[in-house]
């Protein structure tokens, strides 16, 4: 005996496949079309230095433990006794792993080990930043991440 339903299975499979293959589609075009910048655009150019970067890094740890920490409108960089009543120069580097178009840089100048920097940063956004200086003829270089 044969009920109502028997004929409907084969329309049932043909809905589920065309669930499955619209699902699929989406979340292939989804995947595609979101960025994903894995790479910096000068990468060739920063693996060249990287090795200049490790030298700087190696000399500041030498003299002590650097950081930096986020505050309400910027970031505090605390440096090493050591570069007290020295004058830093260098740059700033913020780098947006969310968003390279939000990266920036600023130009920093202070003597002494610690320094309050202005900078505009998105709420619960992470940054990585990035402080390359000289002091007393010497270069180097400190990256932290903030929240």
């Amino acid at each position: 005996m044969k009920g109502p339903g028997d004929k409907a299975w084969p329309l049932g499979i043909v809905i589920v496949l065309a669930l499955f293959m619209g699902m699929t589609v989406w979340f292939v075009k989804t995947a595609f079309s979101e960025r994903v910048d894995l790479v910096a655009p000068d990468y060739y150019y920063r693996d060249k230095t990287f090795s200049e970067r490790i030298k700087k890094e190696t000399r500041l740890n030498a003299t002590g433990q650097a950081e930096i920490a986020r505050t309400d409108n910027g970031v505090h960089i605390q440096l090493p006794a050591a570069f007290a009543g020295k004058k830093i120069g260098g740059k700033l580097v913020f780098y947006s792993p969310l968003n390279p178009a939000d990266d920036f840089q600023l130009p920093v100048s202070f003597v002494g080990p610690e320094q309050r920097i202005v900078a505009s940063l998105k709420p619960k956004q992470i940054w990585k930043v990035a402080l390359d200086f000289e002091a007393a003829g010497e270069t180097y270089f400190f990256e932290r991440t903030v929240r």
